[in-house]
Protein backbone atom coordinates (compact mmCIF):
# COMPACT_ATOMS: atom_id res chain seq x y z
CA UNK A 1 0.00 0.00 0.00
CA UNK A 2 1.16 3.50 -0.79
CA UNK A 3 1.97 6.08 1.86
CA UNK A 4 -0.35 8.52 0.03
CA UNK A 5 -3.92 7.15 -0.14
CA UNK A 6 -4.70 9.44 -3.06
CA UNK A 7 -2.49 7.31 -5.30
CA UNK A 8 -4.54 4.22 -4.47
CA UNK A 9 -7.74 6.15 -5.20
CA UNK A 10 -6.39 7.25 -8.59
CA UNK A 11 -5.45 3.64 -9.38
CA UNK A 12 -9.02 2.57 -8.59
CA UNK A 13 -10.41 5.25 -10.87
CA UNK A 14 -8.10 4.15 -13.67
CA UNK A 15 -9.38 0.60 -13.25
CA UNK A 16 -12.93 1.94 -13.66
CA UNK A 17 -11.97 3.89 -16.79
CA UNK A 18 -10.28 0.79 -18.24
CA UNK A 19 -13.50 -1.16 -17.71
CA UNK A 20 -15.51 1.53 -19.47
CA UNK A 21 -13.07 1.59 -22.37
CA UNK A 22 -13.32 -2.18 -22.69
CA UNK A 23 -17.10 -1.80 -22.91
CA UNK A 24 -16.72 0.78 -25.69
CA UNK A 25 -14.45 -1.57 -27.62
CA UNK A 26 -16.95 -4.42 -27.30
CA UNK A 27 -19.81 -2.16 -28.40
CA UNK A 28 -17.87 -1.02 -31.46
CA UNK A 29 -17.07 -4.64 -32.37
CA UNK A 30 -20.77 -5.53 -32.08
CA UNK A 31 -21.61 -2.54 -34.28
CA UNK A 32 -19.14 -3.76 -36.91
CA UNK A 33 -20.58 -7.27 -36.78
CA UNK A 34 -24.17 -5.97 -37.05
CA UNK A 35 -23.27 -3.77 -40.01
CA UNK A 36 -21.53 -6.65 -41.74
CA UNK A 37 -24.68 -8.79 -41.55
CA UNK A 38 -26.68 -6.27 -43.59
CA UNK A 39 -27.41 -6.93 -47.24
CA UNK A 40 -25.46 -3.80 -48.16
CA UNK A 41 -22.98 -3.06 -45.34
CA UNK A 42 -21.82 0.53 -45.15
CA UNK A 43 -18.01 0.53 -45.27
CA UNK A 44 -17.93 4.06 -43.85
CA UNK A 45 -19.85 3.01 -40.75
CA UNK A 46 -17.61 -0.03 -40.33
CA UNK A 47 -14.49 2.14 -40.63
CA UNK A 48 -15.95 4.61 -38.10
CA UNK A 49 -16.74 1.88 -35.56
CA UNK A 50 -13.29 0.38 -35.97
CA UNK A 51 -11.62 3.78 -35.55
CA UNK A 52 -13.53 4.32 -32.31
CA UNK A 53 -12.40 0.91 -31.05
CA UNK A 54 -8.80 1.82 -31.92
CA UNK A 55 -9.12 5.12 -30.01
CA UNK A 56 -10.47 3.31 -26.96
CA UNK A 57 -7.63 0.78 -27.17
CA UNK A 58 -5.03 3.54 -27.54
CA UNK A 59 -6.33 5.28 -24.44
CA UNK A 60 -6.30 1.98 -22.55
CA UNK A 61 -2.71 1.40 -23.62
CA UNK A 62 -1.74 4.88 -22.46
CA UNK A 63 -3.38 4.39 -19.08
CA UNK A 64 -1.91 0.93 -18.59
CA UNK A 65 1.53 2.08 -19.70
CA UNK A 66 2.75 5.61 -19.06
CA UNK A 67 0.07 6.65 -16.59
CA UNK A 68 0.45 3.58 -14.37
CA UNK A 69 4.24 3.93 -14.53
CA UNK A 70 3.98 7.55 -13.36
CA UNK A 71 1.62 6.60 -10.55
CA UNK A 72 3.97 3.85 -9.40
CA UNK A 73 6.75 6.44 -9.33
CA UNK A 74 4.61 8.76 -7.22
CA UNK A 75 3.71 5.89 -4.94
CA UNK A 76 7.33 4.86 -4.50
CA UNK A 77 8.30 8.41 -3.56
CA UNK A 78 5.43 9.23 -1.21
CA UNK A 79 6.94 7.17 1.62
CA UNK A 80 10.37 8.84 1.46
CA UNK A 81 8.70 12.27 1.26
CA UNK A 82 6.85 11.58 4.50
CA UNK A 83 10.11 10.34 6.05
CA UNK A 84 11.98 13.48 4.96
CA UNK A 85 9.24 15.64 6.44
CA UNK A 86 9.37 13.66 9.69
CA UNK A 87 5.81 12.36 9.31
CA UNK A 88 4.57 8.90 10.29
Amino acid sequence: MTADPRIQKIMGLIDQVLGLLEGIQKDMQRNVEEEQTKAAPDDHKIAFYRSQAVRAQSLSDLLEGEVITMLIGLSNLSGPIKYIKGEK
